[in-house]
């Protein structure tokens, strides 16, 4: 239970590898009330995704690509479950679909 935490606090929690899934839930149910608007949650994730290429990039020799990969999965499962729970979003706001796709296709794709 949470009841107040900075947004980076909460990002490190969504895409942990653990897999909080009722937290995801709630986090993606209610990311309007602190958060300006849906580009932001993509700038934030995008974040995290170059964050977590840079950690395990600066560990070199001690570099885990089991952990890497399952942090990578778990910000595209994010990504994934809040295209589904927020449909309509994005098929109205283009800059959402267009975000989206550039971070899938040009980000993403390159690290499998």
């Amino acid at each position: 239970y949470i009841e107040i935490a900075p947004i980076e606090y909460l990002i490190m929690k969504l895409t942990d590898t653990s897999g909080d899934n009722d937290f995801t839930y709630i986090f993606l149910l209610t990311y309007q009330y602190f958060l300006n608007d849906g580009s932001e949650l993509i700038d934030i994730l995008t974040k995290r995704f170059y964050y977590t290429k840079l950690k395990f990039s600066v560990e070199g020799e001690s570099f885990n690509k089991a952990d890497f990969m399952k942090t990578i999965l778990r910000i595209v499962n994010v990504f994934k479950l809040w295209i589904e729970i927020h449909k309509k979003q994005f098929l109205y706001q283009r800059e959402l679909i267009d975000s989206s796709c550039y971070f899938a296709n040009q980000k993403v794709y390159r690290v499998f």
